[in-house]
């Protein structure tokens, strides 16, 4: 063995033993430090590094809520003016010569109309919710921890509102239907828009929860979610229900719960966002059961504090010449600290110890 050799041999104990003596460094720094360990993003996830609508969905909670309630209260107004139009508008045949104009008011808002205000508000949720879960999709890409690609779940929520909107403006749920029910016989449902229903809520469902599951700060957005989900699945009824010009009321009862749904699904994506945008910042809650356990993954994770004397030859001096050997019990280990070592390799360090002094 060298004396090279010697000199590198035990080093990771001499440096430990030098901690243990009182000896401080500071570990090494990150390279690439990490806004919150609990949630590893690295820095190209902060929206600074995204297009400017990023930077503009809001985080804190006060911007948050205000953000929704803007969201809220025009689509309650919507709906109110709607349930209560025959209160604030007399009838046609009483409105003389401005019954043309009471008409045209009566279908601007009108919710069970594909075109009015109301068409034009859940076409306008559905884009922002599909431009809000495109902007999450871009940030959770860069989650370090994401090794199964749960972030592609907000690509797909973002195609489904996209879909939504094409089949606001088209016929696209009777043509699947009609398409399915001609190819397989079965015709499920009215005109067999039940067809429809079999595909769209398994791929919501998936989505939704595949998207949702890995946040910190889930319980607001999940719940969103499964509130919007009820209202287009109620909605979806009372349109199985509606089919004829008798139950008139029914079919006004399923346009008020889709514009429901569809600013639901805002808030849902507003909510989800600002949950992303804490967790990229290092400011989002942990779960309790992580939190308890972050004390011991990190103290078995992160080195201990341990330095090299000032002077290195007084260093390798005190362990080369075996005097570390020499305890009570005659009992010494190998530099992993794994094995005692036996009488012959004690012996040997001691006489490769001499020879360093001699050098």
């Amino acid at each position: 063995m060298t004396l090279q050799g010697s000199q590198r041999r035990g080093f990771r104990r001499r440096m430990l033993q030098a901690g243990a003596a009182g000896g401080q460094e500071t570990p090494p720094a990150d390279p690439q430090p990490r806004p919150d360990r609990g949630t590893p993003y690295s820095q190209e996830a902060r929206p600074e590094n995204h297009p400017a609508f990023a930077t503009r969905l809001p985080s804190r909670p006060l911007h948050l809520w205000a953000a929704c309630l803007g969201v809220i209260l025009p689509i309650a107004a919507v709906i109110a003016a709607a349930a209560t139009v025959d209160r604030w508008l007399p009838p046609p045949d009483a409105a003389g010569r401005w019954a043309h104009s009471v008409e045209r008011i009566r279908e601007c808002v009108a919710v069970e109309a594909r075109t009015g205000l109301a068409a034009w508000m859940g076409q306008c949720s559905l884009v922002a919710a599909a431009a809000i879960a495109a902007a999450i999709r871009q940030m959770r890409r860069y989650r370090l921890d994401d090794y199964q690609g749960r972030y592609r779940a907000w690509g797909w929520l973002a195609a489904l509102a996209v879909v939504a909107t094409l089949e606001r403006q088209m016929p696209l749920s009777e043509l699947v239907a009609a398409t399915i029910a001609n190819a397989s016989g079965i015709v499920l449902g009215p005109g067999g828009s039940g067809w429809w229903l079999c595909l769209a809520v398994p791929l919501c469902l998936a989505a939704g929860l595949w998207a949702v599951l890995p946040m910190h700060e889930r319980l607001a957005a999940g719940l969103a979610l499964v509130a919007t989900g009820l209202a287009w699945l109620a909605a979806s009824g009372c349109g199985w229900l509606g089919q004829g010009d008798v139950l008139g009321p029914v079919r006004l009862v399923s346009g008020c719960l889709t514009l429901a749904g569809d600013g639901l699904f805002v808030v849902a994506m507003l909510l989800a966002a600002g949950s992303v945008l804490r967790e990229v910042r290092g400011e989002a809650a942990k779960p309790a059961r992580q939190a308890k356990d972050e004390p011991r993954r990190t103290a078995a994770v992160e080195p201990q504090e341990a330095v090299l004397p000032a002077d290195p030859a007084e260093g390798v001096t005190a362990w080369s010449d075996g005097s570390e050997l020499d305890d009570e019990d005659g009992d010494a280990w190998d530099e992993n600290g794994t094995r005692k070592l036996s009488k012959a390799e004690r012996k040997r360090l001691r006489k490769l110890g001499r020879m360093n002094r001699a050098a």
